[in-house]
């Protein structure tokens, strides 16, 4: 049998407007606020692992090929036939 561990994390002093706020945003999806907490948590992370790709992409040596010269010459030849 496999156990996954989970890390637990405790925020403390929310503001209890952002705590409202919270609560009713998670009502509306009908979860609970630790889902919609995880919910949160988990699209950060996914925003700071895209914006790290999109940097090693952007740093990377091999220039990206030109694909706009690769249409038309392709537009060219489906003409032509």
């Amino acid at each position: 049998m496999l156990t996954c561990m989970q890390d637990i994390i405790q925020v403390r002093n929310v503001p209890p407007e952002t705590r409202r706020h919270l609560d009713a945003a998670a009502r509306e999806r009908g979860i609970s606020l630790a889902a919609y907490v995880r919910e949160l948590l988990d699209r950060d992370a996914q925003r700071a692992r895209n914006r790290a790709l999109v940097t090693e992409i952007a740093n990377t040596s091999e220039p990206a090929p030109d694909l706009g010269d690769l249409m038309l010459d392709l537009l060219r030849e489906e003409r032509e036939r």
